[in-house]
């Protein structure tokens, strides 16, 4: 029977994986954490860059994006303000006087 691949010979187990990851980990100079935080700190990162949450969400294999919302939303920017910065801070921005007055005078 001819191999489909010629790596169809080899299989990991979990423990050679560990191992390969325990190893590039201290060949990147990090120190070690379990591979499921890397999970978290790509949903953190991506969130407080902006991402879309439906994005964040369907990468993580969540079925809808009310789950990764109950988990992250403290990472969403627009949601960590309750002072109401953000909105002095558009205010304040010429985007948000242009489109006052587009909307003035479309009505």
């Amino acid at each position: 029977m001819k191999n489909v691949s010629r790596y169809a010979d080899l299989h990991f187990t979990d423990a050679k994986l560990r191992k390969k990851f325990r190893f590039l980990l201290k060949l990147a100079g990090l120190k070690f954490r379990a591979p499921k935080q890397f999970r978290h700190t790509f949903a953190t990162l991506a969130i407080g860059s902006g991402e879309n949450i439906q994005w964040v969400a369907k990468n993580m294999g969540h079925a809808n994006e009310q789950i990764t919302l109950r988990r992250y939303s403290r990472f969403v920017k627009n949601l960590t303000h309750r002072d109401g910065s953000l909105l002095v801070k558009d205010m304040a921005s010429d985007r948000l006087k242009s489109h006052s007055e587009a909307t003035r005078f479309s009505k």
